[in-house]
C-alpha cells in the first residue's frame, strides 16, 4: 500500500534538510556529511529499487525513493561544481561509477546540470574553489570555523593534488602562505597524533590481555595441580582403606604413649627425690640421738 500523500511529505522534508546543507558555509564538507555513508546507502537503495518486485511494491514508491535520490546527488554535484571527485570516491569504495546504479545517476544528474565535460569544468571550478577555500581558511575564527575550513581545504588538496593550491598561494604574501601550510600540516599532525594514541591504546590494551591471559594459565595450573594431588590422596585411601585407617587411628595412640611415658619418668624422678629426701632426715635424726 503506497501512500502518496505521506510520499509528498516525506520528498519536501528531504528537500528542506538538503537546502539548508546547501546555504551553510561548506556544504556537504567532509567534516560535517560522511560521504562515503551516502554513497553506499544510495547505492544500497538504488540497487534495492531495481531489484524490487512490482508486485509486493508500488512503482509510485520506486520512483519515489529514486526521486529522492536524485535530490541529494543533484545537491552534491552542485556544491563540487563537478563530478569527477565524487566518481572517484565511488571507486575508491569499490563500486564501479560507470556501470552502476549510483554511477548511472551521477551521469544522469551531471547531465542535467551541464557538467559532462568534466575536464574543462573541474578546471575552471577548480581555481575558484581554491580561492574560496583559501580565503575561509584565514578568515574562519579560531576554533569549529576554522576546523572546518581546514578540512574542508585538505579534502580538495586529496581529491585534486596540490597543483591548483600551489599555483594560488604563489598569488598571495609570504605570510599568509605560511600560515595556511601550518594549518595544513597542524591539521595533519593531530590526525597523526590521534592514531599514535589509538596505537598506543591498542597495545596497552593487548598487553594487558596477554598478561591475564598468562595470570589465568598459572591459576589454571595449580588448581589442576591441587585437584591431581586430592584425587591421589583420595584414589589411595579408596584402595587401601584398612592402611588408612590404621595410619590415622596409630597417630593418635603413639601421641597418646609418648604422653604416659613422659608422665612415668616425671612421677618416678618425684618418687626419687623424696625417697632421698627421707632418707637424709632419718640419718640425721640418728647422728644426733647417738651424739646425746
Amino acid at each position: 500500500f503506497f501512500n502518496s500523500r505521506l510520499s509528498r511529505v516525506v520528498t519536501k522534508l528531504f528537500a528542506r534538510v538538503v537546502k539548508s546543507e546547501e546555504s551553510s558555509q561548506y556544504p556537504f564538507s567532509p567534516s560535517s556529511v560522511d560521504v562515503e555513508a551516502v554513497i553506499c546507502f544510495l547505492e544500497d537503495a538504488l540497487v534495492a529499487c531495481d531489484k524490487v518486485d512490482e508486485a509486493m511494491i508500488a512503482q509510485d514508491a520506486i520512483l519515489a525513493t529514486k526521486n529522492l535520490a536524485k535530490i541529494l546527488v543533484t545537491a552534491i554535484l552542485k556544491a563540487r561544481g563537478e563530478s569527477e571527485s565524487l566518481r572517484n570516491e565511488i571507486n575508491e569504495l569499490g563500486i564501479d561509477a560507470g556501470s552502476s546504479s549510483l554511477g548511472r545517476l551521477v551521469s544522469d544528474c551531471a547531465s542535467d546540470l551541464g557538467l559532462l565535460n568534466d575536464t574543462d569544468t573541474s578546471a575552471q571550478s577548480a581555481s575558484r574553489d581554491v580561492s574560496a577555500l583559501v580565503s575561509a581558511v584565514g578568515e574562519a575564527p579560531l576554533g569549529p570555523e576554522r576546523d572546518a575550513a581546514v578540512t574542508a581545504l585538505r579534502q580538495y588538496k586529496e581529491n585534486h593534488g596540490d597543483d591548483e593550491l600551489n599555483n594560488h598561494l604563489k598569488d598571495v604574501s609570504a605570510a599568509f602562505r605560511q600560515f595556511v601550510l601550518d594549518q595544513l600540516s597542524g591539521a595533519s599532525e593531530s590526525q597523526e597524533q590521534e592514531n599514535a594514541a589509538s596505537l598506543s591504546m591498542s597495545e596497552r590494551i593487548r598487553s594487558l590481555r596477554s598478561k591475564l591471559n598468562a595470570t589465568e594459565a598459572v591459576v589454571q595450573s595449580a588448581v589442576d595441580r591441587s585437584d591431581s594431588v586430592s584425587y591421589t590422596t583420595s584414589h589411595a585411601a579408596e584402595s587401601h582403606p584398612r592402611a588408612a585407617i590404621e595410619k590415622s587411628s596409630s597417630e593418635p595412640i603413639a601421641a597418646s604413649s609418648t604422653s604416659v611415658r613422659a608422665f612415668r619418668e616425671r612421677l618416678a624422678a618425684a618418687q626419687e627425690k623424696r625417697t632421698s629426701s627421707n632418707d637424709s632426715e632419718s640419718k640425721e635424726i640418728s647422728e644426733s640421738t647417738s651424739t646425746a
